[in-house]
């Protein structure tokens, strides 16, 4: 018989394998379709990214349900919530807690390369600030007009 650590540990365990798994198969096939000539990778990069189009978000749901099995059948807050009082309690379990959630919302792209967030700065102009290619007249504007401007922005 498990305690609830224990079987915490063991879905847990189970769904980073599971995981690891998906990741290991989707390199597979990726080094597979690259191995080929020229001619024949590109058109084995297509059909690799179609199917992967269609199995991806399955894999993903699968994995989903795995980490919510390690959660309620695993007693994971309560283990958290454990673990949070032997440290320091609410900090503890709402760093863990923003840790899931930022795990939960990125997707994998399509190659499995990178993670990809759900995220929308504001504004939504942001990256226009990030240019350093001025002008003369940007250079010698009124301070109170450039102030305005920044003021605006951040009102956004």
């Amino acid at each position: 018989k498990l305690n609830r650590l224990e079987l915490s540990e063991v879905l847990t365990n189970e769904y980073l394998y599971a995981k690891q798994t998906w990741d290991l198969e989707r390199d597979s096939l990726i080094r597979q379709a690259t191995k080929l000539g020229s001619e024949e990778s590109e058109t084995a990069l297509n059909d690799l990214t179609r199917e992967l189009s269609h199995i991806t978000a399955t894999r993903q749901a699968q994995l989903s349900a795995k980490y919510s099995d390690a959660v309620i059948r695993g007693y994971s807050h309560s283990v958290r919530e454990y673990m949070g009082y032997m440290d320091i309690a609410s900090p503890a379990e709402a760093l863990q807690d923003a840790k899931d959630a930022l795990r939960e919302s990125a997707m994998a792209s399509l190659d499995g390369s990178m993670k990809v967030y759900p995220v929308q700065m504001n504004p939504l102009d942001w990256f226009e600030g990030l240019s350093t290619s001025f002008t003369l007249e940007d250079l010698t504007e009124d301070p109170e007009i450039i102030r305005i401007q920044i003021m605006s922005k951040s009102r956004q």
